[in-house]
């Protein structure tokens, strides 16, 4: 029942002052219940409720394990969604990979990727989905890993 030009007020009771505390307020709300919602239409304070579900796992994480003779061998990445951002209170927006798991003493341990960490680009080309990026890092001896860390962006040169 929203609609654009609404201004929300509150949420659960709890006043809304901008979107950032709209974002709080719903974050603290457990999934699967409804909440009223207050909203401001032309003039008139209306209450809607809203159902609070998890956040869509759009692409699907496909969690995947890098094995082979290249950089990120040893790692588990995955497709980054809402819901992964979520999940692993990272910042950022779909599409991407992201680091969930580094092997102590592994090829992705050696240069230094940390749980976390966002693959942007291998060699200038934006990291693959999960279930493929094996295949477009063994197209290369010689890598350039562009990885968001944070609110930094990293280069790595690394060969093996």
């Amino acid at each position: 029942g929203i609609r654009v030009g609404d201004i929300v007020t509150s949420i659960a009771g709890r006043a809304v002052d901008d979107p950032e505390s709209l974002r709080y307020r719903i974050a603290t709300l457990p999934i699967g219940q409804s909440v009223p919602l207050q909203v401001l239409r032309q003039g008139r304070t209306l209450t809607l409720p809203v159902a609070l579900a998890a956040p869509p796992e759009q692409p699907p994480r496909d969690a995947t394990r890098i094995q082979g003779a290249v950089p990120v061998a040893g790692a588990t990445v995955m497709n980054l969604s809402y819901a992964v951002i979520d999940e692993l209170g990272l910042s950022g927006t779909p599409p991407g990979v992201v680091v969930a798991e580094v092997e102590r003493g592994s090829n992705a341990a050696r240069v230094g990727l940390r749980p976390g960490d966002i693959l942007l680009r291998i060699n200038g080309a934006p990291a693959a989905a999960a279930r493929e990026l094996q295949g477009q890092l063994a197209q290369s001896r010689s890598w350039r890993l562009d990885i968001r860390r944070g609110a930094q962006t990293l280069s790595v040169q690394v060969q093996l």
